[in-house]
């Protein structure tokens, strides 16, 4: 367990490699703290451990608008998302739950469920140069499941900052608000 200032010249790099090995991170975000591995399986697995969270419940995979561009296979899914929702997902205000189908990119099973994946891209510039670094993360809240979401440093249960190889602490105090999630095929907002 490590503690770095994202102020800290070298947050970036850290925080890079730490993720490759694969490692499990603590970020902030641009709603609340997050935490998150790359897409290595054993990785995954450890970070359901830590959040009590269970397999069968997926998790979102956090990507910049560049790579999102890239990995998807086609515009059409452009014209199913509702015109209001799409400043909000291009905000990172939504996470939407995409058909895995209108991407070129594997996904890791236990962040699919019916062969839908939730997608977001996040706002924060930090969390996006990080991203361009290392390619998708796949993250959660990082809190225990069922505990609310930290806006603070200070609000992430020590347990939880103990079982992460790496911790980037702002002083900033987020909105503390997770994205909110929308299923395109069903049409429905899951939370």
């Amino acid at each position: 367990m490590k503690i770095i200032d994202i102020k800290s010249k070298n947050s970036l790099s850290v925080a890079a490699v730490t993720l490759h090995q694969p490692g499990i991170l603590i970020f902030p975000t641009d709603t609340v703290y997050g935490i998150g591995c790359l897409r290595d399986e054993k990785a995954i697995k450890r970070l359901y451990k830590i959040k009590n969270r269970p397999y069968s419940q997926p998790t979102a995979l956090l990507l910049t608008l560049k790579i999102y561009t890239k990995i998807r296979s086609s515009m059409i899914w452009y014209r199913s998302i509702p015109a209001k929702m799409e400043r909000d997902f291009f905000d990172g205000q939504i996470t939407i739950v995409f058909p895995i189908s209108m991407f070129k990119m594997k996904f890791p099973q236990m962040i699919t469920n019916d062969n839908k994946i939730g997608i977001r891209l996040p706002r924060s510039p930090w969390l996006e140069r990080l991203i361009e670094m290392v390619g998708p993360i796949v993250a959660s809240s990082a809190n225990k499941k069922g505990q609310p979401a930290p806006a603070k440093f200070s609000e992430i249960e020590s347990t939880i900052i103990g079982q992460a190889d790496l911790t980037i602490k702002t002083d900033k105090i987020l909105p503390g608000f997770p994205s909110r999630v929308y299923d395109l095929e069903r049409k429905e907002y899951l939370r």
